[in-house]
């Protein structure tokens, strides 16, 4: 046999190299074209649960916020069940740029929603399947059975308020058909209902990526307990240091008028209880992946819509601009992401609920630029060192109309950072600034301290720069028949700068009474004498990126027209 002299060896090996290294170039360019199946993505949404409740679901602790990233400091922009989900299914936009400012119409519900161009139709779009099981959007009753685009599977509550007994709409749509569902009636406690559906759902697509959005009536009122939980936690009292505050003197005058002592002990224990049966299905749903052995392959996150008070600052319910309204749970187990953990993980730097909508777009491969964050890099426990809301803060902002007797607060807007908050009430001119290093329970506001008035109209400057439009007036001034009347009382606030005003509903202005589109001047001569409600419209220019309309509201006024005399 003939030996290889030394360069023949060389030259052989070098031959091999460079077959390898173009076999390995070919796999790494086949393994950049050819993308990996997406991982399944599953939110379960609570109902007005608090961030601080965590404590009484040990299966959600010992599950998700054991085994992944529970954000301490998470808040959502606007505290009402509506707008939050209108802002998550949207793609995360503030309110005002998804228009659903409220929980009803006709600033708000089911029917403001732009459902064609929604989270769900995109990812379906993505070879995604698609699912929400539970509570849809407030008002949907109203345009049931409607079947938005883009749910493989829609299961949507069309009642609220028995837990026992419910109306459901059920059916299926394309990305971009709507389609008509069929309604049914259930007797069943409700979460059960919804983990049983939520179940199924999983193993019928287990071998599919798919988006599940499990969303809960639990703990919202009347918060009834499962069977066999409605004696729990009667040893609970919950206890803090602003509950009932005494002192109100720094805070605006509807705090003043509506703080009231109040026993909420009771509801605060059902709300716990009938968290119970959410932590419950939380345990079946893991249950339910590991045995298909699609843990690895699922990233969950659990949150709410808003907070809820439970008599701080003698306040109760939502749609404050306080803590405990503001903040709620957030936990994002992802063991793709991050590897198995075997230790609470707590990330402390400031979420908003828009993150959550922008993370799943990202994890989804749709490329969206909303208001929101990816946050990918704190649930890896990398973040970047410019993070969004830790260094500029965000808007925070209320557009219902204020009825004190049902706990609803006037309009206000306002400005979150880490360490301050500021919040301005356009119609009275009122404001609070609170430093939440110091005085994270908000006892005391220090806009009126002069050694806080920069930081006060620096904060002030941002929201009136962001803050979405808004008609802060709420009455208009009487007439008579015969005698000239004018009244320019639509007054506005917000960042728009072109608007146009118009008469809408079933009733127009009374005859004689002219409104003037360009300037929202109501004038003229009134003929007929009687009671008058009347709705008026603004808009302004500003379009949204969710819908491309532009930014619009709308206030129902009462105006009498006196006889001629």
């Amino acid at each position: 046999m003939k030996l290889q002299s030394p360069s023949g060896k060389r030259a052989l090996k070098l031959a091999v190299a460079t077959v390898l290294s173009l076999v390995v170039g070919v796999a790494l360019l086949l393994a950049l074209q050819t993308p990996t199946q997406p991982e399944n993505i599953i939110v379960v949404l609570t109902d007005d649960q608090r961030w601080d409740t965590l404590w009484a679901m040990p299966a959600v602790e010992r599950e998700l916020a054991q085994k992944g990233v529970e954000f301490k400091n998470a808040y959502v922009s606007d505290p009402q069940c509506c707008p939050f989900r209108a802002s998550f299914l949207g793609g995360g936009y503030y309110a005002h740029r998804t228009h659903v400012l409220t929980n009803s119409w006709p600033n708000g519900g089911s029917r403001r929603f732009a459902d064609r161009n929604s989270l769900a139709q995109k990812l379906q779009t993505r070879g995604f399947r698609t699912a929400i099981i539970g509570k849809y959007l407030n008002d949907y009753e109203r345009i049931a059975p409607h079947v938005p685009p883009g749910w493989t599977l829609f299961h949507a509550i069309t009642s609220q308020g028995n837990f026992k007994k419910f109306g459901v709409v059920t059916g299926s749509s394309s990305p971009n058909q709507a389609t008509r569902g069929r309604e049914l009636q259930v007797n069943k406690y409700i979460t059960d209902y919804i983990r049983d559906r939520a179940l199924e759902f999983i193993d019928e697509n287990r071998d599919k990526p798919f988006f599940l959005l499990v969303s809960t009536t639990a703990p919202h009122g009347p918060a009834t307990a499962a069977d066999g939980d409605e004696s729990l936690f009667s040893d609970f009292r919950f206890k803090r240091s602003n509950l009932g505050e005494s002192n109100l003197t720094d805070k605006p005058t509807w705090v003043q008028s509506a703080a009231r002592e109040k026993d909420f002990a009771n509801f605060s224990r059902n709300q716990l209880r009938s968290l119970q049966s959410v932590d419950r299905m939380v345990h079946a749903l893991i249950n339910r992946l590991t045995q298909y052995g699609l843990l690895t392959r699922t990233r969950i996150i659990f949150t709410s819509d808003n907070g809820l008070m439970w008599g701080e600052h003698g306040l109760y319910h939502k749609s404050k601009p306080y803590q405990e309204s503001l903040r709620v749970p957030l936990i994002i187990r992802a063991d793709g992401l991050t590897g198995p953990i075997s230790a609470r993980i707590e990330e402390n730097l400031v979420v908003v609920n828009l993150d959550i909508a922008q993370t799943i777009l990202n994890w989804g491969r749709v490329n969206i630029d909303s208001d929101g964050e990816d946050l990918t890099p704190l649930v890896r426990g990398r973040p970047k060192p410019d993070w969004r809301w830790q260094n500029d803060g965000f808007l925070i902002q209320y557009f219902e109309a204020a009825n004190l007797k049902r706990f609803k607060p006037p309009l206000w807007a306002g400005w979150v950072t880490p360490k301050y908050k500021y919040v301005f009430y356009p119609q009275t001119g009122e404001e609070e600034l609170y430093d939440l290093m110091e005085d994270n329970f908000e006892l005391e506001s220090k806009h009126a301290l002069q050694s806080h008035a920069e930081i006060r109209a620096r904060l002030r400057k941002n929201v009136e720069a962001s803050a979405g439009l808004i008609i802060t007036t709420s009455t208009i001034r009487h007439g008579r028949v015969g005698t000239m009347y004018s009244d320019r009382l639509l007054s506005i606030w917000g960042n728009g700068i072109e608007r146009k005003w118009s008469v809408t509903g079933p009733r127009p202005l009374p005859d004689g009474l002219q409104l003037n589109a360009a300037t929202g001047l109501i004038s003229g001569i009134p003929r007929v004498a009687g009671n008058f409600t009347i709705q008026v419209r603004v808009e302004d220019t500003v379009r949204s990126p969710q819908d491309n309309l532009p930014q619009s509201y709308t206030v129902r006024l009462r105006l009498r027209i006196a006889p001629e005399k």
